[in-house]
């Protein structure tokens, strides 16, 4: 699996920051966890699982300040596959 995060700084207060999961071959994305600053924000599960999965938060983080963002992405085996950025 291939996971690709970035950020913006966000006008009002925070950064804006994208999540892109995308499945390799013969392999279906399960589920996503994405923690900002060690706080978990999302925990997305499928029912049916999908070859891609791109996730948008808005004014997450801290402004001024050190922000890390960890993915994991869950294959239909179970398998995890880890992302980090920070800043």
């Amino acid at each position: 699996m291939q996971i690709e995060i970035s950020h913006s700084q966000d006008p009002l207060m925070g950064w804006n920051i994208s999540v892109r999961v995308t499945a390799d071959g013969g392999e279906k994305i399960a589920g996503v966890t994405i923690q900002v600053n060690m706080i978990r924000v999302v925990n997305d599960e499928f029912d049916s699982p999908l070859a891609v999965y791109s996730k948008q938060l808005s004014r997450a983080g801290q402004f001024p300040g050190e922000n890390v963002v960890q993915v994991v992405a869950r294959d239909q085996n179970n398998v995890e596959t880890c992302g980090e950025d920070s800043w």
